[in-house]
């Protein structure tokens, strides 16, 4: 059950960060190197292997599920 959570925000964040640098590549037409671009780089090997970890052990070890859980109301 903790895969799935993981998963949706992790290829959210992937897919977001892609988006960002396709529309400044080729809309925008900028190739000069930005912060965008280094926030990519960095942060798409963590989101990776954070997935990767997620679907081996099954663990919310970030707490994403939990979170996720306090803020949506409960049916009472």
């Amino acid at each position: 059950m903790y895969c799935f959570y993981y998963l949706i925000v992790g290829l959210g964040n992937n897919a977001s960060l892609f988006m960002g640098m396709y529309i400044d590549n080729t809309l925008y037409d900028n190739w000069d190197f930005w912060w965008l671009w280094m926030l990519y780089g960095f942060l798409m090997p963590i989101i990776d292997i954070t997935m990767a970890l997620i679907l081996i052990i099954n663990k919310d070890f970030l707490k994403l599920v939990w979170l996720i859980k306090r803020l949506k109301p409960s049916p009472i």
